[in-house]
């Protein structure tokens, strides 16, 4: 379900990409690490 809240967030707003694949990146590496 979190996957599909952030696909979402990133299909509703374009323009906020660049934060959101910040955002996203930061949690894979803490899944990562978590791992």
């Amino acid at each position: 379900m979190l996957w599909r809240d952030m696909w979402m967030r990133i299909m509703q707003s374009d323009v906020a990409l660049t934060t959101t694949q910040a955002e996203y990146i930061a949690l894979v590496e803490g899944v990562k690490e978590a791992i």
